[in-house]
């Protein structure tokens, strides 16, 4: 045979005893064991461990249900915490099936214990109109109580509801301030919240330096809204952000592919214009459709007068690109881990 040897001829059989292997199994299960007695004599402790292995898949198979019934047994012995992840499996649909009132129900409870994220959580129901129990004012009150435990992203939802008159009378100062508390706290929507304000003079004097300075700061953290709007500056240039096209095309890309329309469409434009890449007609199209195809009145426009002057063909590698993209969105969605 010569050196023609398998590849299991370098295997040295080291650490494959399998003695060794059924007592790590046996141990691993013991341990389970005592875990799953502790839990059911009613330790809360031994039940959030239980249900976190059964979410992650630690030392057994991965099991939504059985991670729900233990969060939910934590929940019912008044673990704040525990009522907070039984909510949010609700509202998900991971391990119970989807149901709204009892994702309202278990945030009540955490959120009568201060939880931060559970007191968000609801807020974010009620302002959204999602449970029979929706009432702006309610929506307030939990947004104040997560802002003042900490939550950065309930400014942002206090600023949009002042800003809004939702709740409250429409407040432009209160909002901008709100905005400004979750923006130094580095919450990228805030900052893009708080650069509009600026330029917009909305309950601040207006300031284009100071609007600048907060799009770059939530460009810069991957906001996608940020980058879509400076991309569409620097790819206009303005004077107070001179023409970019690179730089744009690198912005616009991003937003495009975390299904911002508006980016979307202006970066087909920088593809037909060739400012920043190559020129490609194709590629023009490819984006206009997938911008007409979320929405965008104007990229359709575009897209028909674009179709109108190509080939079979050329439509033909254009579509085939349009459903490969809707595809990896669909793949990278799937694939997200749950929060």
């Amino acid at each position: 045979m010569g050196l023609a040897l398998a590849a299991t001829s370098c295997e040295s059989g080291a650490g494959r005893d399998p003695v060794a292997l059924t007592t790590e199994a046996r141990e691993a299960q013991a341990t389970l064991d005592a875990l799953k007695l502790r839990a059911e004599s009613g330790n809360v402790d031994a039940m959030l461990k239980l249900a976190q292995k059964y979410y992650d898949g630690q030392g057994v198979e991965a099991s939504p249900t059985e991670s729900a019934g233990w969060f939910r047994m934590a929940a019912e012995a008044g673990d704040a915490s525990a009522q907070f992840s039984t909510g949010v499996l609700y509202e998900q649909g991971e391990g119970f099936a989807p149901d709204v009132e009892q994702a309202v129900y278990w945030y009540g409870k955490a959120a009568e214990q201060e939880h931060p994220e559970a007191m968000n959580n609801l807020g974010l129901i009620y302002l959204e109109g999602r449970s029979a129990e929706t009432d702006d004012v309610l929506a307030l009150r939990m947004f104040e109580g997560a802002a003042n435990l900490g939550v950065l992203r309930s400014y942002c939802a206090l600023g949009q509801m002042k800003a809004a008159g939702r709740g409250v009378p429409q407040d432009l100062v209160g909002a901008a301030k709100d905005f400004r508390r979750g923006a130094d706290g580095g919450h990228a929507p805030s900052q893009f919240y708080l650069a509009a304000a600026y330029r917009l003079g909305n309950g601040v004097p207006q300031d284009e330096a100071q609007a600048m300075r907060w799009l770059e700061a939530s460009a810069g953290q991957g906001f996608a809204q940020a980058q879509a709007q400076l991309g569409s500056m620097l790819a206009r240039g303005t004077e107070e952000t001179p023409q970019d096209s690179d730089r744009a095309v690198a912005l616009l890309t991003a937003a495009a592919n975390a299904r911002i329309p508006s980016a979307q469409r202006n970066l087909g434009l920088l593809y037909f214009k060739g400012l920043g890449v190559e020129e490609d007609r194709q590629a023009a199209l490819m984006w206009y459709e997938i911008s007409a195809r979320l929405g965008d009145e104007a990229a359709k426009e575009r897209r028909d007068r674009l179709r109108e002057t190509m080939a079979e063909s050329e439509l033909a590698n254009v579509a085939a690109s349009v459903d490969a993209w809707f595809d990896a969105q669909q793949d990278a969605v799937g694939s997200g881990a749950p929060r």
